[in-house]
Formats: structure tokens, C-alpha cells, sequence
């Protein structure tokens, strides 16, 4: 069947590069259709249309590295800072991990019946 079907095709996309009103009415654009570089220009989407960089790039590379490294050293002395606020609260005895009072539970037996299997 495919065999019957392939002169068929090959005879319409003939036809559509002979008349291109044909290959444009199958895709249900009429005769408008914009190419690429017509959508490309219009919706200024080009590298043409791309801000140009000005200035020397080292001065806004030596700005950026020095908020970055400000923003750093801040967060570094709020972190020290937080950290001696607790440990003066003793706050920092969350993370002692020997805490064995808080381990030892006592259990009261009497209150609950015993279950017989």
C-alpha cells in the first residue's frame, strides 16, 4: 500500500516547490507567511539587537568581586556574632550530643496492666 502512496507524495512535494501558495495553504496560513528572518527582525530578537558592552571590563569586575567579597566578610561577623549571643545564653547546649540526663526517663510499671500473651 505504501508502494501506491510514494508517487503520490512525491508528485505533492513537487508541487509545492513549483507553486509555494500550495505549501503555505497546507499549513493554514494563507498568503501572508513570514519567514524567520522576517519574525527574527520584528520581534528584534538579533544579536544585532543585543545591548553592546561599554567600558572596561576589569572595573566592573574588580567592583562586583569587592561587594562580593564585603557581603562575605558581613556574613562571616553576623555568623560569629549569633553564634557568641547563644553560647552566652547557653543556647549552644542543643548540640551537645552527651546530654544523658535528658536520656534517662523513669518509668512508673504499676500504672499499666500487664498484658498476657
Amino acid at each position: 500500500m505504501l508502494t501506491r502512496l510514494s508517487p503520490l507524495v512525491r508528485t505533492l512535494q513537487k508541487s509545492s516547490k513549483i507553486y509555494p501558495a500550495a505549501a503555505s495553504r497546507s499549513y493554514g496560513g494563507g498568503g501572508d507567511v513570514k519567514t524567520i528572518k522576517q519574525l527574527v527582525v520584528e520581534n528584534k530578537q538579533s544579536m544585532d539587537d543585543l545591548p553592546v558592552p561599554s567600558g572596561s571590563w576589569q572595573e566592573s569586575k574588580s567592583a562586583r568581586d569587592f561587594r562580593d567579597n564585603r557581603n562575605l566578610a558581613i556574613s562571616l561577623v553576623v555568623l560569629a556574632v549569633s553564634y557568641g549571643v547563644m553560647h552566652a545564653s547557653g543556647g549552644d547546649q542543643i548540640f551537645d550530643l552527651s546530654m544523658k540526663e535528658a536520656m534517662k526517663v523513669e518509668v512508673d510499671s504499676t500504672k499499666y496492666e500487664k498484658i498476657e500473651q
